[in-house]
């Protein structure tokens, strides 16, 4: 669990750094408008093929964002992706 901006950015950094993305597919997006348009919440399956260490991995899943509008900018609240089995 990651919470605060500094450990956010910090781990998608992290990731980034570590991997070489060879494949990134979204499908069957969903965006559901909240609160007069000034909240979202927004899904997508994906596929990912990459390597990690000297390892190939290729993975399938589910994410789900939550996304306020502030200031008319949009903020990543929450971020949830879990692997399907």
């Amino acid at each position: 669990r990651r919470e605060g901006r500094v450990a956010c950015v910090g781990g998608w950094t992290e990731f980034a750094r570590a991997t070489t993305i060879h494949r990134w597919v979204e499908s069957n997006p969903r965006v559901i408008m909240m609160a007069g348009e000034q909240a979202a919440v927004v899904a997508y399956d994906y596929e990912i093929d990459f390597t990690m260490g000297g390892r190939r991995i290729q993975l399938r899943g589910r994410d789900l964002m939550t996304l306020e509008k502030r200031q008319g900018r949009w903020w990543l609240l929450a971020d949830h992706f879990s692997s399907a089995p």
